[in-house]
């Protein structure tokens, strides 16, 4: 399920905004119910709602879905601040992710036939990548083990940032699950206006600039194009790219906001940047905080070891996260 689809505006998020704040308003303030218990149905809620919206694809991936977050709760649960406990915690979600987006890559590679797999899990990249940041704060003594399995069970699955992000890490947003403001106009306002402008992005112009850039990059080579029309193809690929993911990440952020939720900006005028640096700071900027935090200092950063070693290694791994292709890695 997309965020711009029928059933999506008009049929799921209706349904659950209605549920959800018919319980936040009327039945548990009227009935009296404790904070805590109060915050517990409207977590079971979203929880509900976040796994009915990743089974609308497929109901398979939905079971692979409770597996990685049982079991990772497991390896939090086991005290990850153990060096072993954390091996084995990345370990197994990296092959997770190994085995849904990268298997069939090197399988094909190997015998050189069609690269295309199976359909990977939807967002698997962003859930492996919350479990990873999850278990890391733990074992650097950030945060302590979750004890509430639903509670963690909504961070990792939480439908506003599963499909595209932006990953949000657990230190973040533990205390919004635990408690945060109640539906309200003023919130509701706010969210649905930073979800609309999301909307436009992505069904105004980044689909009419990706038509564009598509016919421009079908002329070539076949019948070749000038330089005005290549620059052009270029300016809408360009524009399509930034205004399809920053219209993903607004429109999560507005969904998160409809909720309660206060999620961290992931773009932030990323083509205004004077340098590659700045424009990678302004660019998925929960991708970059995540790949500093979990990757790049651990390795040493610019304090020991090689930093270039350290950025290549980091831009690397970023490459063959983005997608499951020669291209990508190179």
């Amino acid at each position: 399920m997309l965020f711009h689809s029928i059933t999506f505006l008009f049929l799921f998020l209706p349904a659950v905004l209605i549920l959800y704040s018919i319980f936040d308003l009327k039945i548990c303030v009227g009935a009296g119910i404790a904070a805590s218990h109060r915050q517990t149905i409207l977590n079971l809620i979203l929880l509900i709602a976040s796994l009915v919206f990743y089974a609308w694809g497929r109901v398979d991936h939905t079971f692979v879905l409770i597996h990685i977050l049982f079991m990772n709760y497991l390896f939090g649960f086991s005290k990850a601040e153990c060096r072993t406990v954390l091996i084995l915690g990345i370990a197994y979600d990296l092959c997770i992710l190994f085995k849904y987006k990268y298997l069939a890559l090197v399988l094909a590679f190997l015998k050189k036939g069609d690269t295309a797999g199976a359909l990977a899990p939807l967002g698997l990249s962003f859930v492996i990548f919350h479990c990873i940041s999850y278990l890391m704060d733990l074992y650097q003594d950030r945060e302590e083990p979750e004890q509430n399995l639903l509670t963690f069970a909504l961070y990792i699955s939480f439908f506003t940032k599963l499909a595209q992000g932006p990953i949000v890490k657990y230190r973040n947003m533990k205390m919004q699950l635990q408690s945060r403001e109640s539906v309200s106009a003023k919130g509701m306002l706010a969210g649905t206006e930073r979800f609309v402008t999301g909307l436009g992005k992505k069904v105004l112009l980044a689909d009419l600039l990706g038509e564009t850039a598509g016919r421009i990059f079908a002329l070539f080579p076949d019948w070749g194009i000038d330089t005005l029309t290549a620059w052009i193809g270029c300016a809408a690929y360009t524009m399509q790219l930034y205004m399809d993911f920053s219209g993903y990440s607004d429109m999560a952020i507005g969904l998160g906001r409809m909720f309660g939720f206060q999620i961290e900006e992931n773009f932030h005028f990323p083509y205004r940047s004077c340098s590659i640096t700045e424009f990678w700071r302004r660019w998925h900027i929960s991708l970059g905080s995540w790949f500093k935090d979990y990757l790049y200092i651990p390795l040493g950063g610019n304090r020991r070891g090689n930093v270039y070693v350290h950025l290549f290694l980091v831009f690397l791994a970023t490459g063959i996260w983005h997608g499951a292709g020669l291209l990508f890695l190179i």
